[in-house]
């Protein structure tokens, strides 16, 4: 009765408290596209692909252009492992030809009780002897259709605290702990990094003792909006569900369409994801699998996404760059000579976000043949020369530099984690620490494009956003007026040599 669409809503529009009096400014106009039936189901008779195309037929159109679509509908198990199912391929579609954002929510597992074998509720998995958060990762808990959608932005849930008394606890057991209800990842078929980030979306308590019923609570659900139509009070803390982390995400989405509103929403999804940041659970914990199954890349920032600080820096394409199969764009940073002094004993953090789109083919079950064209980024070296990492890039070969100590890499095995590396998805994160004197003169980013299932010639593009963060992480160095400085400097330059 509280009325699922308008709790989205709400949380679209006040992610973290409902306010109760004074005014307020909303972050967005929100347009509202009914789907789901009075049982909050799809019906049988409505085909997901047909009901997505006909929303954004409808809604990106002029004069609004709507190009960010919070979709916060699942199917109840999880998601296929053989292929790309139609209604995720959908997704994928409308993303990159109409160029929209969708957010989607990553799914819950909504049965509390035993459930089936195909399906087991979490009282199952209680009952098995699963302790949280490991039941998640389990894999009849992955996440559910649609969220495997490759150009889709997935959103699971954490929780803000944790509760416990003499009977019951929550699933949680720290701050920002996977919420027990949460699907996780990876992403199938091709083992890709979903949920991509996590809001808090509340959480669920159980009996420390047979019968481990669960239920929710009020000390850890989410205070959300309300519909009055079925007496309900405006707004109450007593909702949990991805249905609501995928929203405060939008809110993220909606300010940045605020601040860049003409840009590609790649350029949002770039940003959301390059915000994001592990709790400190996951940095301590050594299976980074888990981690990135559990929480993706982590929980993103507003203030990280939307602003710049004196130990912050963020650089990013403007727009949307196009880049046709087997080509290659270079970015170049001049990094100044005031940072890489070992005298500064400062330690930075470099993170890298690619996000691009490419159309589909259901069909193909390969993942470099799903896309038409596909993309990677790579960096050049600890003080390997611009000129040597162009000639790598344009003709392969070896590198006798040293890599930047990458969290995730390129190849599988080679960072931190064993399952799976950065380039698996259409979102791209790495990111690295280390101190500032290794810093090189110039730091470089080639983004790649390589042959999808479009082999014609002169044929095939994606379309892509890059965003590039320095970060002082410890120390005190002004490095966003140094990096400023040494782009103004540099811009000097190019103009002169025009003229």
């Amino acid at each position: 009765p509280q009325g699922h669409g308008t709790r989205v809503a709400g949380a679209v529009l006040y992610p973290d408290a409902t306010p109760v009096a004074g005014e307020v400014e909303s972050v967005a106009w929100i347009q509202n596209a009914r789907v789901l039936d009075a049982n909050n189901k799809l019906p049988d008779s409505l085909p997901p692909e047909e009901y997505l195309h006909e929303v954004v037929a409808h809604f990106h159109v002029a004069p609004r252009y709507t190009k960010i679509f919070n979709h916060s509908i699942n199917a109840n198990v999880r998601c296929p492992k053989q292929r790309m199912t139609s209604w995720a391929a959908k997704l994928d579609e409308l993303s990159h030809e109409q160029e929209v954002l969708f957010i989607q929510s990553a799914g819950n597992q909504n049965r509390f009780d035993i459930g089936d074998q195909a399906n087991p509720g979490l009282r199952a998995h209680l009952d098995a002897g699963r302790q949280p958060p490991e039941h998640q990762l389990e894999a009849s808990m992955r996440v559910s259709n649609p969220a495997q959608s490759l150009h889709a932005l997935t959103v699971g849930s954490v929780s803000a605290g944790v509760f416990e008394d003499a009977k019951t606890r929550s699933f949680a057991t720290g701050e920002h702990q996977p919420s027990g209800f949460s699907r996780a990842g990876y992403g199938e078929p091709w083992s890709v990094v979903k949920p991509e980030v996590v809001e808090i979306g509340g959480d669920l308590v159980y009996a420390k003792h047979p019968p481990r019923l669960v239920r929710i609570h009020p000390d850890v659900a989410v205070e959300l909006l309300n519909s009055t139509m079925h007496g309900q009070p405006a707004f109450a803390k007593d909702g949990v569900g991805t249905s609501f982390t995928a929203a405060k995400v939008t809110h993220i989405a909606a300010h940045l369409q605020n601040l860049f509103p003409a840009a590609s929403p790649l350029l949002y999804r770039a940003l959301i994801v390059q915000s994001a940041r592990w709790p400190g659970w996951a940095e301590a914990e050594e299976d980074k699998d888990k981690v990135l199954r559990l929480i993706g890349y982590g929980l993103p920032s507003l203030e990280r996404a939307t602003t710049n600080s004196e130990t912050r820096v963020t650089l990013i394409t403007p727009d949307a760059e196009i880049i046709p199969s087997k080509q290659l764009h270079l970015y170049t940073i001049r990094i100044p000579e005031e940072l890489r002094n070992p005298a500064l004993e400062a330690r930075i953090r470099v993170d890298v976000t690619l996000a691009y789109t490419a159309l589909p083919r259901r069909t193909r079950a390969r993942r470099t043949g799903y896309l038409e064209t596909w993309l990677d980024w790579e960096s050049s070296k600890l003080s390997e020369p611009h000129d040597e990492f162009l000639a790598r890039m344009q003709n392969g070969g070896a590198s006798a530099y040293k890599e930047f100590p990458w969290t995730l890499h390129k190849r599988k095995g080679l960072g931190e984690a064993e399952d799976t590396c950065r380039n698996r998805g259409t979102v791209q994160k790495d990111w690295a620490i280390f101190d500032s004197f290794n810093l090189p003169e110039e730091f470089a980013i080639a983004v790649r494009s390589h042959i999808g299932w479009n082999h014609l010639p002169v044929a095939g593009s994606a379309r892509y956003c890059l965003a590039v963060s320095f970060e002082v992480v410890q120390g005190e160095v002004p490095i966003y007026s140094l990096i400023e400085s040494a782009i103004q400097v540099e811009a000097e330059a190019q103009i002169e040599i025009q003229t």
